[in-house]
């Protein structure tokens, strides 16, 4: 996917990959969302709270929801990056394959806990949960946590940003200034 940079909001560590979509349609969330999923990067960029673009290295569109909602379990860290709505009407003009219909995300979404629940109501779909306990979050740097990234993580959001910078330097035909990367031991030797 082609997305403009974004002004970076923070790490999301340790959560379902359902959580982070309800937390970001809950709080209206319009940006972007980069994560590693079972082996797979996912792409997904949210339009006040809704996912209007989302690819994965297997699929793009609907079917990328399709993909993240058979595979609900496990927890997955992400980065969030807020765009403005010049932002958002770049990335759908340049990503038209990606596009996901409301109404696609409301069918397969609709249903997340906390969605169309009182507060209070336990959750048929994961019991003993509580809707807006998930909602809050610990604050960003408590003492003694120490904040890491695994090297699959690191990979994958180094792999996006040099793809992104490509992307965007051809799209505005600058391509000539891609730096191609050196490999061996040997790049001393310029």
């Amino acid at each position: 996917m082609q997305l403009p940079r974004g002004r970076f909001d923070r790490f999301v560590r340790d959560r379902t990959v359902l959580g982070i979509i309800e937390e970001l349609r809950d709080s209206g969330y319009s940006g972007r969302c980069s994560a590693v999923v079972g082996g797979s990067a996912v792409e997904l960029v949210f339009e006040e709270g809704f996912i209007i673009l989302a690819e994965s290295s297997a699929n793009s569109g609907a079917d990328t929801l399709v993909e993240l909602h058979s595979t609900p379990g496990g927890t997955v860290s992400a980065e969030l990056s807020v765009f403005d709505p010049s932002q958002l009407k770049l990335a759908k003009e340049f990503n038209p394959k990606c596009v996901v219909a409301k109404e696609a995300f409301d069918s397969l979404f609709s249903n997340v806990p906390g969605k169309n629940e009182t507060p209070g109501e336990v959750s048929a779909d994961e019991p003993g949960t509580v809707p807006g306990d998930e909602v809050e979050e610990a604050p960003e740097d408590e003492p003694g946590e120490e904040f890491t990234l695994d090297e699959s993580e690191i990979e994958s959001i180094t792999a996006s940003f040099r793809s992104g910078a490509k992307d965007l330097l051809k799209n505005i035909n600058l391509d000539h200034l891609v730096i191609e990367e050196k490999s061996g031991e040997d790049d001393d030797d310029d």
